[in-house]
């Protein structure tokens, strides 16, 4: 009887694999989104920053009119002056990467000039273990007003432009229930859409992904129109615990987080997608 519920559960297992690989493989993505994913990547395998680290920067989607795409990851407010910015650029042959710190001193820990990807690694693992970064916002702050002669709290400071995407919003968000009957994907079949993409992009594991939910409570501004294409906002968390996470002595798990999904809603494409593992704000 244990080898036939062995049996039984191993088949649910590669059911549902094959399932989500099923997903997986029936979404698309733009070519925007593609020479994105190039950029990004460009950065990652040049200075290893990874999506985990994205939670201290600003990210920001530009593209030119001969079709390049660039992205620039700054560093948010104070931390500006310690992580520079990164910039990576792709036009879907070739890539580029680069970082405003480049040259600057970066050993010596948290007392360094410029902070790379090592004490990034470590700010992440710290903020996910006690859910706190004021100290690193304190020794950022410490280092722009030492090395920094014209240094002033308004110098590093920018809007909150953490999910900028890229796109301009030409036409105001229109009412969401008269775009619904218009785009050829639900509500629903639009976040599952988000949900494959994000199983696929970051590399969960099934069970992992089984917990991502919707999280915006604004449907009204799930939808906005560019150039004649409706764009919905897939706004996706992920909790892998039960724990209350409002209790900041809870650690938090590896991609736990918020995500952002830009689908066409006409055609089901993704046309960008973002992470952040919302550390930065402890």
């Amino acid at each position: 009887m244990r080898r036939i519920i062995k049996m039984v559960i191993s088949l649910i297992a590669v059911i549902s694999l094959i399932s989500s690989v099923a997903a997986a493989e029936d979404i698309v993505y733009s070519e925007r989104c593609i020479k994105i994913k190039q950029a990004e990547k460009a950065i990652r395998e040049k200075y290893w920053i990874v999506p985990d680290m994205y939670t201290f920067f600003v990210r920001e989607v530009t593209e030119t009119d001969d079709g390049r795409i660039t992205v620039t990851l700054r560093g948010t407010d104070q931390f500006y002056w310690v992580l520079g910015t990164y910039t990576g650029s792709s036009d879907g042959k070739s890539t580029t990467a680069s970082w405003s710190n480049e040259g600057k001193q970066t050993y010596g820990g948290f007392d360094a000039p410029a902070w790379d990807a090592l004490q990034l690694h470590q700010m992440v693992e710290l903020a996910r273990k006690e859910r706190d970064t004021s100290a690193f916002f304190q020794q950022a702050v410490a280092i722009a007003r030492r090395d920094d002669p014209d240094y002033t709290e308004q110098k590093f400071q920018d809007p909150m432009l953490i999910y900028e995407h890229g796109f301009e919003l030409t036409v105001p968000h229109p009412d969401h229930e008269t775009i619904e009957t218009k785009s050829k994907f639900s509500k629903d079949q639009l976040n599952d859409i988000a949900i494959a993409a994000i199983t696929e992009t970051y590399k969960l594991d099934a069970d992992v992904a089984a917990k991502i939910c919707d999280i915006d409570s604004e449907p009204d501004f799930r939808y906005e129109i560019n150039e004649g294409q409706m764009i919905y906002h897939a706004w996706m968390g992920l909790q892998q615990s039960d724990e209350d996470y409002s209790d900041i002595t809870i650690p938090q798990n590896g991609h736990d987080g918020q995500y952002l999904v830009l689908i066409n809603a006409e055609t089901g494409i993704v046309e960008d997608i973002l992470y952040d593992a919302l550390l930065a704000a402890g």
